[in-house]
């Protein structure tokens, strides 16, 4: 992807791309450290909009997409409870 050059890779022909990644949502800005980076230097996440056009750019199309953000808040509270 264009925001992280690093982790593009080359698909086959017709082949297949799955991603399960965080996405930002809203307009309140990520509270550091996170998870995948200690700071914002370190931290590449887009908006879903975003993630949608730079794939389409990429020349993917969507067969699915499944937002798993209450799956992933109930992970995160069970964590907390340990």
């Amino acid at each position: 992807m264009p925001t992280n050059p690093g982790s593009v890779k080359k698909c086959a022909a017709q082949g297949r791309l799955a991603i399960y990644d965080v996405v930002k949502a809203g307009s309140n800005p990520l509270l550091y450290p996170v998870p995948w980076a200690r700071d914002q230097s370190t931290s590449f996440v887009v908006t879903e909009p975003s993630m949608r056009e730079l794939l389409a750019q990429s020349g993917f199309s969507p067969v699915s997409w499944e937002d798993e953000t209450e799956a992933a808040l109930l992970w995160f509270e069970d964590m907390q409870k340990k």
